[in-house]
């Protein structure tokens, strides 16, 4: 079964139906799937599972004079400052052949909390990173950035669950409670997962990607 945000367990309790009652698992098994997909993928543009990734972000004109920082905003976090993090700057898209390590606190600064990467400004960088007399150039995929991410999954429901309900990501609780609710309040109307309002996408800003400061 894929990574979810709840556990069906939780969203039972919610509707009320006893946890040893297995008729619906398979239907709401279902629902969950599907609010999960559209949390991640449509509405927080984030992905929310802990693994090793590898993304491609544009990186933007900074002559050698230039103090003003680059934003990385990466898909999944919070970044894990203790795994191996690698950000290789090229100008042409070739970053295992003609690519340039960037040196972590000299170069950039992680906001892990925040999935937030920070080039420092063209004029702080090390001289490694000058091409002939300009800083860093435009390029739509200027920095590759690999990086572990994400949240755990849940060793509760990984391990112990005597009901099969696994793959619980270990998600903010606040997050985990709007879905809860959100999954429990469309099973008691329809048994079925309603489209997301405005109002309801509004509660899930805080867990949604950045692309400013």
């Amino acid at each position: 079964m894929a990574d979810k945000i709840v556990s069906r367990a939780r969203v039972k309790d919610l509707i009320g139906i006893p946890r040893a009652d297995t008729l619906w698992d398979e239907r709401i098994n279902d629902v969950i799937q599907q609010a999960t997909s559209e949390v991640q993928e449509i509405i927080l543009d984030r992905a929310l599972k802990y693994e090793q990734r590898v993304e491609y972000l544009q990186s933007y004109e900074q002559m050698p004079a230039d103090p003003s920082p680059q934003y990385l905003w990466m898909r999944a976090w919070p970044i894990d400052t203790e795994e191996d993090l690698d950000i290789v700057y090229s100008p042409n898209d070739q970053h295992a052949t003609n690519g340039l390590t960037l040196t972590v606190d000299t170069d950039y600064t992680v906001v892990a909390d925040k999935g937030l990467i920070i080039i420092k400004g063209a004029v702080f960088l090390t001289p490694d990173l000058w091409v002939g007399t300009r800083g860093i150039g435009y390029s739509p995929r200027g920095f590759q950035v690999t990086y572990y991410g994400g949240y755990q999954v849940n060793s509760e429901y990984e391990e112990q669950d005597p009901l099969d309900d696994f793959n619980v990501l270990e998600v903010p609780s606040g997050l985990a409670s709007i879905v809860a609710s959100k999954i429990a309040d469309d099973w008691l109307a329809k048994k079925v997962l309603l489209p997301w309002t405005d109002e309801q996408r509004r509660t899930l800003n805080t867990y949604r990607r950045k692309n400013t400061i």
